[in-house]
């Protein structure tokens, strides 16, 4: 019985942590003024089969174009939108969607387009081997990475200190976008 545990954990550590799955996307490459109507190949969770890894448009993207496969570099894209698994809307912007120049060859995911614009990018953390998010805040005059997200809303949003306290409360996504909208329609 010991062998046989010990031999399901070795194969299950093995098999591949990751589905693939095609979804309807649009985009338009750097230069062009076409919008493409392809299918991205998106990786999805092993267990959790609506749930995708953002790394997937990180590096070189897979795409179905006309039936047939092809890669194309991160960086050679300017827009890319599509729904996610679970019918979420992801937009996909090159630094010159953003208004300022963060860091030019990447995707940026559309967060919040307002007085204080909220981007998202993401990388693989070496130490547990998932996907984390690096947030962006841009607004006309500056980009700052929301290394500290608490810390970079309230330097942010110094001129409506009511915020302060909803700031030091957020949980989750919502609860930035929460307070951006709030900041926008200054109350």
């Amino acid at each position: 019985m010991k062998k046989t545990l010990i031999a399901l954990l070795f194969v299950a550590a093995f098999l591949p942590a990751s589905a693939k799955e095609y979804v309807e996307a649009k985009m338009l490459l750097e230069g062009s003024e076409d919008t493409l109507y392809v299918q991205l190949r998106l990786f999805t969770n092993m267990f959790y089969k609506d749930l995708i890894d953002e790394l997937s448009w990180k590096g070189t993207l897979v795409f179905m174009i006309d039936g047939e496969k092809q890669k194309i570099k991160e960086e050679d894209i300017d827009y890319l939108v599509f729904k996610d698994l679970q019918g979420n809307v992801r937009e996909l912007v090159s630094e010159k969607y953003t208004g300022k120049i963060i860091r030019p060859g990447v995707l940026y995911e559309k967060m919040y387009v307002g007085k204080i614009s909220w981007y998202r990018d993401y990388f693989l953390s070496t130490g547990t081997y998932t996907t984390q998010p690096i947030d962006y805040f841009v607004t006309e005059r500056s980009v700052s990475p929301g290394v500290n997200l608490k810390r970079e809303l309230k330097f942010r949003t110094t001129d409506m200190p009511e915020l302060k306290r909803k700031i030091n409360r957020i949980k989750t996504d919502n609860d930035i976008l929460s307070i951006l909208i709030q900041y926008d329609q200054g109350k």
